[in-house]
């Protein structure tokens, strides 16, 4: 089970938005997915991901 204060990489972020990686990375470059760069890694909060599903309208993130 994710928490909102754990942290995903960009493909099980995109798993969890179900959305390709390559949009993933669209929505941090855009600035629409808040997360933090460390060296090459993204690490994306589960709480911003759950925010960016509020936004786009759909079901919250199950934690499957």
């Amino acid at each position: 089970m994710l928490r909102r204060n754990e942290t995903v990489g960009t493909r099980e972020a995109a798993r969890l938005l179900g959305v390709t990686i390559k949009y993933v990375y669209d929505l941090l470059w855009a600035g629409k997915l808040s997360a933090q760069k460390i060296g090459k890694t993204w690490q994306i909060s589960v709480r911003a991901l759950h925010e960016r599903q509020k936004k786009a309208g759909h079901n919250a993130i199950s934690n499957t």
